[in-house]
């Protein structure tokens, strides 16, 4: 970064690191109106077309009556440049004090609005000053710009962890090499249970050499198909099955993430995974949802599922062993299966 003095320096490293931590700028006016020497200073971040609706809204005026203000609030086309960066001086004439005023960070019709001011007893900005002004204010522009999608990517960042944390199965968003992005605590706690499943330097790796080769293969046609202008097309949605000795294989679906923020610096094509575990036991917030069964009843399925005798059931679970036939007699009635192996089949079977 080319060195405009100290004053300008400390400025500038304050100006990046509020906005590289998403903190509030309040500590950057204060900055700005001390480097400017001012009395006080105002930063807001307008929509000045949305300010004019509710304008109009609100005091019933039309906005033809307003037409010399128009061409300053038109949102600005792709391609058409924004006014150049400048300080604008706001004096009276019976005042010595002086406003300056500048916009920055103008994105069609949004833009931040600055001021700074000197009341008549400081008299008016120092031509110094000014000079001083103009060196930080390409940096404002970019801090503006740079803040809000900051924002806007944590934002989605967090509004796509929620959406992956509210399924019950395993899920994640992996990138084109298999980097783990997102994933909800059922995919994170098969990958601490599964050998078949690891992760390398942050990379989703499958045990077996082939079955990791189709895996990679998948995730590069569905970041492909992520960036396509029809990313769900027929035939997008690949499916592989992972091996595991004796037991089944688990089922692993890879089919383009198509993100839905529109903001282009927040688009990271990539590919969501899908695992399916046909001998996992669900839950007992699932067996309750699915069939009625009381919390206690659901334990017990859940206990069932794990192996072992109803005399073992009884001692894990801290109930009797009549207790224990008594909600097995329940389940099977809810569920509809007339023995201990047709029950534990039929959970099994049941999605996440």
């Amino acid at each position: 970064m080319t060195s405009f003095g100290p004053e300008v320096d400390a400025f500038v490293a304050l100006l990046y690191e509020v906005v590289l931590q998403g903190s509030p700028w309040q500590s950057v006016l204060d900055a700005l109106a001390a480097l400017a020497r001012a009395d006080y200073g105002t930063l807001v971040d307008v929509d000045s077309l949305s300010a004019t609706i509710w304008f109009q809204a609100l005091t019933g005026s039309e906005i033809h009556a307003r037409r010399s203000s128009l061409p300053h609030l038109a949102p600005l086309q792709p391609g058409d440049r924004p006014p150049a960066l400048r300080w604008f001086s706001h004096r009276d004439k019976s005042d010595a004090g002086e406003n300056l005023t500048a916009s920055v960070g103008i994105e069609g019709p949004r833009a931040v609005s600055l001021t700074l001011g000197r009341q008549r007893a400081a008299g008016r900005f120092s031509v110094q000053r000014k000079r001083l002004l103009d060196q930080v204010l390409p940096h404002l522009d970019r801090a503006a710009w740079l803040g809000r999608r900051m924002t806007a990517f944590a934002r989605g960042a967090e509004i796509g962890k929620s959406l992956i944390g509210a399924v019950r199965e395993p899920l994640a968003s992996v990138s084109p090499r298999g980097e783990l992005w997102l994933a909800n605590e059922a995919f994170e706690a098969l990958l601490l249970r599964e050998p078949a499943l690891s992760l390398r330097a942050g990379c989703l790796v499958i045990a077996d050499p082939r079955t990791h080769a189709a895996f990679d293969e998948a995730l590069r046609v569905a970041s492909r198909q992520a960036a396509s202008p029809h990313p769900l097309m027929r035939g997008s949605i690949a499916s592989l099955h992972v091996a595991r000795g004796v037991r089944p294989p688990l089922a692993l679906s890879v089919l383009p993430m198509v993100r839905v923020d529109a903001a282009p610096w927040l688009e990271r094509h990539g590919a969501l995974v899908r695992i399916v575990d046909p001998s996992a036991t669900p839950g007992p917030e699932r067996l309750m949802e699915a069939f009625g069964l009381t919390p206690a009843e659901a334990r017990t399925v859940c206990a069932l599922a794990e192996g072992g005798a109803r005399a073992e059931l009884a001692q894990r679970l801290g109930i009797s062993l009549n207790t224990v036939r008594s909600h097995l007699v329940a389940v099977f009635h809810k569920t509809g299966v007339k023995s201990s192996g047709e029950l534990v089949q039929r959970i099994r079977g049941l999605d996440p």
